[in-house]
């Protein structure tokens, strides 16, 4: 993909500010911007960074190694090589988990005892486990097609549960420990289309899944091993392929995000219908498909949902009317200048205001206006690529942050933007204090939360 390089800031010297202050809503002045390379192989699947459970990094791929960004220092380092490009990946107290499609030979094996070869040879399901505190790594065959999500929940000290949605129709349950993955433990329940994406609630109780179908199932785990399922509950819609799930840290809402561009939001205690909707600035257009949904953690009370291509939803889940939109630049970073460009914010219905001005003066549509009619389901055939070439790999382990630089005063610099979105995870420090991380293909942005207005103000109105 190409991005413009040669907006200069001369041409908007005598302009005014036109876009808004940050100190009006809850994100603080300035974000930071880290100039690292995130693999992104399958043109739908964006949950490709994942915020550590217990420190203050950031994992992600790079081609088929695995990456660790530490905030503290903003030094990215190698962790260890999977047989395949991730296509999503989660942590939990240092294991770290991946799923994948795996096209050649592959030892459905421990790595780390490569005398036992047992080779498959077919495009299979690929799941990887990695065990940062013992450097312990193991690929698994799982499913019959490409692993769409993968998670990881602690069940109780030194056993956790893996749940993997595949292509095939199932969802995969694993038992893992310290020791690597039980493989007498797999257990898989057929729930009739191929699955996009699960999420168990913060109290276990709840699982639920979404796929390539208009149903939301929520299926209702017994006590703690999340093996045997007691009852299943459909939701239906009238939306199609669901993208991702997640619930609030109280298991009473959760959130569930569509391809189209619908996000619903439900209460657990009555699911007839959802409490709230929100739609993309760009319905039913390829670049404002959502593709990852996410909640805050402790007192912030945000959801953060992104689109396809260069815009992030932030909304105030203690009232839903405060939406905004962060708005990211055509292109982050500036080689010739090693130089950040600030992402901007909005609110909501300016963007549309704006947006619609757009679409009447321009004569000319571009690519990104363009509707989206999906030709490609997720399980079809893809081909792998990474954004930036291998040989940059050496230099992305010693890239860190780098100083805000400037915020373009041009609005289309920023609605125009088709920077590929690749991730959202919140971090959370010692402090309780939030950020959210955004995945792009110029690198990573993180933007801290501003607890304390949260706190001290119910609900911040946005400018």
């Amino acid at each position: 993909m190409t991005v413009d390089t040669g907006i200069t800031l001369s041409a908007f010297s005598n302009k005014p500010s036109i876009h808004n202050q940050l100190e009006h809503n809850s994100l603080l002045l300035k974000s930071r911007f880290y100039n690292v390379d995130i693999t992104m192989v399958h043109w739908q699947l964006k949950d490709l960074i994942c915020a550590s459970s217990n420190s203050n990094n950031i994992y992600y791929p790079y081609d088929k190694q695995l990456m660790k960004l530490n905030f503290d220092d903003s030094n990215s380092i190698e962790l260890t090589k999977f047989d395949t490009s991730p296509r999503c990946l989660k942590e939990k107290d240092g294991l770290i988990v991946i799923g994948a499609e795996i096209n050649s030979n592959i030892n459905n094996n421990n790595n780390n005892n490569s005398n036992n070869s047992n080779n498959i040879s077919s495009r299979r399901g690929l799941f990887g486990l990695f065990n940062e505190n013992t450097n312990y790594l193991e690929n698994k065959i799982v499913g019959n097609l490409i692993n769409n999500d993968v998670s990881i929940y602690k069940l109780s000290n030194n056993s956790y549960k893996s749940i993997i949605c595949n292509n095939d129709q199932n969802l995969y349950l694993l038992d893992i420990n310290n020791n690597g993955i039980n493989s007498k433990s797999e257990t898989k329940i057929n729930l009739g289309m191929p699955l996009n994406h699960s999420s168990l609630s913060p109290d276990q109780k709840n699982l639920i899944t979404v796929g390539d179908s208009p149903k939301i199932i929520l299926l209702h785990p017994m006590e703690e091993n999340l093996k045997n399922i007691n009852s299943k509950t459909i939701i239906s819609t009238n939306y199609d392929s669901g993208f991702s799930i997640d619930w609030n840290q109280s298991s009473q809402l959760f959130s569930v995000c569509f391809q189209e561009g619908i996000n619903q939001i439900y209460d657990i205690r009555n699911t007839t219908h959802p409490i709230h909707e929100i739609y993309s600035t760009r319905k039913s257009q390829q670049n404002g498909a959502f593709r990852v949904t996410t909640f805050t953690k402790g007192t912030d009370d945000f959801l953060f949902i992104s689109e396809h291509q260069g815009r992030i939803h932030m909304i105030d889940t203690r009232n839903f009317n405060n939406h905004t939109i962060i708005l990211l630049p055509k292109q982050s970073y500036d080689k010739s200048t090693n130089s950040f460009n600030q992402p901007i914010t909005k609110s909501y219905n300016e963007v549309l205001d704006l947006d619609f001005e757009s679409s009447h003066t321009t004569t000319t549509p571009s690519s990104s206006t363009q509707l989206y009619h999906p030709q490609l389901p997720t399980h079809a055939h893809q081909t792998e690529h990474t954004l930036k070439n291998a040989s940059s790999y050496n230099n992305n382990l010693k890239k860190g942050a780098l100083n805000y630089n400037v915020q373009i005063q041009d609005d289309q610099y920023y609605l125009n933007s088709d920077l590929n979105v690749c991730g959202l995870s919140i971090l959370n420090t010692l402090n309780d204090q939030n950020s959210v991380a955004i995945g792009t293909q110029d690198g990573l942005i993180c933007w801290e939360i501003d607890s304390w207005k949260r706190r001290c103000f119910p609900s911040c109105q946005y400018a």
